[in-house]
C-alpha cells in the first residue's frame, strides 16, 4: 500500500515535470515565439490525458512494474532470510551467555551488533535502488511520451494538453488517452530496468 502511495506520488510530479518540458518545447518554435512576443494570443485548444489509465494500461508501465516487483520480492527475500540468521544468532548468543567470559561475551555481542548495523544498511541500498528503478521506468515512459504529445498536438491542432486530474470535467472528445496509450505501446512496448542484483 505505501508503495502504491509512493509511486502514485512520483508520477504526479513527472508528469507535472513533463507537460512543463512539453510546453517549453513548444514555445521553442520560432513561430510560437513571434506570437508570444508580441501577437495577439490563439485561443487554446486543449486536450485531456488521463495519466492514472496510462500508468495502469501502458505495456511498458507493466513491464517496468513487473521488473520492480520482481527486485522487491528478490530484496524482501534477502531481508528476510538474513534476519531469521540473525534472530537465531541472538538465540544462541544469549544461550551462551553463562558459558562465555565477559570479555568473550562482549566481543560476541560487539560482533552481532555489526551484523545488525550491515543489515541496516543493506536495507537502505536496497531501498534506494528500488526508488532508482521506480524513478528511471517513470522518466523512460515520461520520455517516450513526450514526442507523442507533440506529434497529437501538431496534428490536431492541440496547444495545451493537461492531465485528468487537474480539471473538474471535460467532455470524451478532448481526451487523448486511448491515442496516446496506443502511440506509447508501439513507441516503448517494454522498458529494461536493467536490475541489480541482491545476494
Amino acid at each position: 500500500m505505501a508503495m502504491a502511495l509512493a509511486m502514485r506520488k512520483l508520477r504526479r510530479c513527472f508528469w507535472a515535470s513533463a507537460f512543463v518540458i512539453f510546453g517549453l518545447t513548444h514555445l521553442a518554435d520560432p513561430s510560437l515565439a513571434q506570437e508570444a512576443a508580441g501577437g495577439p494570443i490563439p485561443a487554446a485548444v486543449i486536450a485531456v490525458v488521463d495519466m492514472e489509465r496510462v500508468f495502469q494500461n501502458a505495456m511498458a508501465a507493466r513491464s517496468a512494474g513487473a521488473q520492480v516487483q520482481t527486485f522487491f520480492d528478490a530484496g524482501r527475500g534477502e531481508l528476510t532470510s538474513r534476519e531469521e540468521e540473525l534472530r537465531q544468532e541472538q538465540q544462541e548468543l544469549a544461550r551462551q551467555r553463562p558459558l562465555l567470559s565477559p570479555e568473550a561475551y562482549s566481543e560476541r555481542e560487539r560482533a552481532f551488533r555489526a551484523d545488525v548495523s550491515a543489515l541496516d544498511a543493506r536495507r537502505r541500498e536496497l531501498d534506494r535502488q528500488l526508488q532508482n528503478l521506480r524513478t528511471r521506468g517513470e522518466i523512460a515512459i515520461r520520455q517516450a511520451m513526450v514526442p507523442i504529445f507533440a506529434d497529437l498536438s501538431l496534428e490536431r491542432g492541440i496547444t495545451m494538453i493537461v492531465g485528468r486530474t487537474q480539471i473538474m470535467f471535460a467532455v470524451r472528445s478532448i481526451d487523448l488517452t486511448d491515442d496516446v496509450l496506443a502511440r506509447l505501446d508501439a513507441a516503448l512496448p517494454e522498458v529494461d530496468l536493467s536490475l541489480p542484483e541482491t545476494q
